[in-house]
């Protein structure tokens, strides 16, 4: 699915409109996309993506219980976070958020592999979200203050 996904991002029309409304909506507007359309369209393609990951998810357990997929978004806002995702928008790649994946996948396994109990594992996760906002924080003000130096100059 990221490789479809990549290919329509960086490919077709719809994907250059999609950059341009998560990096700024307002010009994305002036250049006359349908910024409403675009993002029904968008969550309808997100709910599409996460209605096969369900079933998927749910054919590797065999039977549907209440508590499956708990604590599975946590993973996923750090696995973007870190794969460098932007919640501001407008910033990341599909390659960075497969990395961020494949991070999050391996440290799990690992920390299952150790023993570790739930509470500890949840606490090694947070510390990783808070370093990886921390750092995009960082990125982000020091690309803000490069901006005002050439401007300046």
């Amino acid at each position: 699915m990221a490789i479809i996904g990549a290919y329509f991002l960086h490919n077709t029309n719809f994907g250059s409109r999609v950059f341009a409304m998560g990096g700024n909506q307002e010009a994305a507007h002036l250049v006359g996309i349908n910024i409403k359309r675009m993002k029904v369209v968008v969550f309808a393609i997100g709910g599409f993506a996460s209605g096969i990951t369900s079933v998927l998810l749910l054919s590797r357990v065999f039977n549907g219980q209440v508590t499956t997929g708990a604590g599975i978004e946590f993973d996923a806002l750090t696995a973007a976070l870190l794969g460098g995702v932007s919640f501001a928008g407008g910033e990341g790649t599909i390659l960075g958020l497969i990395t961020g994946v494949m991070i999050i996948g391996v440290l799990n396994n690992g920390m299952q592999l150790f023993g570790l109990q739930d509470f500890y594992q949840n606490l090694v996760k947070g510390a990783l979200l808070l370093a990886a906002v921390g750092y995009d924080e960082y990125q982000k003000s020091r690309r803000a203050k490069e901006t005002v130096a050439k401007e300046a100059a």
